[in-house]
């Protein structure tokens, strides 16, 4: 009898073991085990007899779980199965101090972007690109006043016929013109393009609510003739109201423009079209805050190069040079 009790002491004694270290490493021992245990126990007050070989009984685990010194837990400091290990565990305040300094550190880095001012010409240059295609998506009003001064014009007999001289005026925008444009409608401006290689010495200051952009633009040259037409100069990428064609209300003209100009006009004729492009600045103010157009100015000097002009008569080359400039104020989104 008394053998008997022993043995059901050692028993039960083992499914408590076998218990505690189930709390213990929280899910470490399945629940298999523990089962096993307690088939174990009622074997013993049974048979009366208790297995000689650990390896036989199945509440033993070959690994020693019942030892709390074999838990992975009890001396693993990243385990948070063992509270005295684990910081977060004893003092929530760690936990929270973790994730305010996360979140901190996010919103700080946010803001600093946010308040960034852009400072190379790639940075630069996109910041303006999408000042201008702002404006232009949303159909912004604005003010616009454009300026053409003719420097010289030189076309022999040619030029000295005032249909002419008239006709060049107009088509060239010489004088001064201004355009209201309304909110809601398409205005006279095109999107913007630039990269880092059109610019020469950008800068970009804050000043108030608003960033002021001031850049150089390289210069260019435009060709055009019967069997092509080419233009490496940026004042087509700046937002200047430009296409292709002849329209009068263009801002840039290309050589191209002029070339279909002359050529669609009755009884006139040019053989081929070079236009240089330079001191081409451009000045553009930008709402920090927004990314709204606050106003843009675009300046250039060109000169025009044609050859074999005809209208009536017929002059081997004709020559001029002009200074344009155009302002863009009172932008409404």
């Amino acid at each position: 009898m008394k053998k008997t009790v022993i043995q059901c002491v050692t028993a039960l004694l083992c499914v408590i073991a076998v218990a505690v270290t189930s709390v213990i490493s929280v899910g470490k021992i399945s629940t298999a085990k523990v089962d096993a245990a307690k088939a174990a126990a009622a074997n013993s007050s049974t048979s009366g007899e208790p297995s000689a070989d650990p390896s036989a009984d199945p509440s033993v685990d070959p690994a020693n779980p019942a030892d709390p010194s074999a838990d992975p837990s009890a001396t693993d400091p990243s385990n948070p199965a063992d509270p005295s290990a684990d910081p977060s565990a004893t003092d929530p305040s760690n936990a929270n101090t973790n994730t305010n300094t996360n979140t901190n550190t996010k919103t700080n880095s946010n803001s600093s972007n946010a308040s960034k001012v852009p400072s190379t010409a790639a940075d630069i240059a996109a910041y303006y690109n999408a000042a201008v295609n702002k404006a232009v998506n949303a159909k912004a009003g604005f003010s616009k006043k454009r300026t053409t001064t003719l420097s010289n014009l030189n076309g022999g007999a040619l030029l000295k016929m005032q249909i002419v001289i008239d006709t060049v005026n107009d088509f060239l925008g010489v004088g001064t013109s201004n355009v209201k444009n309304t909110k809601g409608k398409v205005g006279e401006i095109s999107k913007a393009s630039l990269t880092a290689n059109d610019i020469s010495s950008p800068t970009c200051k804050q000043s108030g609510d608003n960033y002021v952009i001031t850049m150089t633009l390289k210069n260019g040259t435009s060709k055009a003739n019967a069997s092509s037409k080419s233009d490496s100069t940026a004042l087509g990428r700046t937002g200047l109201y430009s296409g292709a064609g002849d329209k009068k209300a263009f801002d840039y003209k290309n050589a191209g423009n002029i070339y279909t100009g002359i050529n669609n006009a009755d009884g006139a004729s040019v053989e081929s079209v070079v236009e240089n492009n330079k001191n081409i600045k451009v000045t553009a103010t930008i709402n920090s805050k927004t990314g709204n157009l606050v106003s843009l100015h675009v300046s250039y000097d060109w000169d025009v190069a044609l050859t074999n002009v005809k209208y009536v008569l017929t002059i081997k080359s004709a020559t001029g040079d002009a200074k344009t400039s155009v302002d863009f104020t009172n932008f409404v989104f």
